[in-house]
């Protein structure tokens, strides 16, 4: 009899320990999953201090969030240009950088390269939802998420003047 209830505290293990394992997988393939987001009129050279323009249409989760009109919305962009890639929003702003606001999944930006040879553009977006009134003791409820995004640029010495 011991040995029938050590066997079924193995199974008991074993059932706990796979179950345990696809929750952790399933939680793995949710974070990994790829945000649609494209850069547009952006070329991948560009000359020193020239001024660039571009478009980023930005696909997210939070798209699917029906908003009350009492409920708001913000996308923010944060860009830096450095020879190393920044991780996070608080690396960015703690450098020179430029900040965008967008509108429904489009954020349109000007940004000059400052240091000649190949640079990362480094965009973090903050895509923030603020729910009021969400809970019952009518507190909001702010939901965010960060996406990085990494665009390599090669910076060219500025065109010569033809005569």
């Amino acid at each position: 009899m011991e040995l029938n209830i050590k066997k079924k505290l193995i199974n008991y293990r074993v059932i706990i320990f796979c179950i345990v394992f696809l929750f952790l997988q399933a939680c793995k393939n949710m974070n990994n999953q790829k945000k649609e987001m494209n850069f547009y009129n952006f070329p991948k050279q560009v000359y020193l201090g020239e001024l660039i323009e571009g478009v980023i249409n930005y696909d997210s989760d939070l798209d699917t969030i029906q908003l009350s009109k009492k409920d708001n919305r913000f996308i923010f962009l944060y860009m830096a240009s450095d020879t190393i890639e920044y991780n996070n929003i608080n690396d960015i702003k703690s450098i020179k950088h430029k900040a965008f606001i967008g509108e429904e999944g489009v954020i349109k930006f000007k940004f000059k390269f400052e240091r000649i040879g190949f640079n990362y553009l480094t965009c973090i977006i903050k895509d923030q939802v603020i729910l009021d009134n969400y809970y019952e003791d009518g507190k909001a409820r702010i939901i965010t998420n960060e996406t990085k995004l990494v665009y390599e640029i090669d910076v060219k010495v500025e065109k010569a003047n033809k005569l």
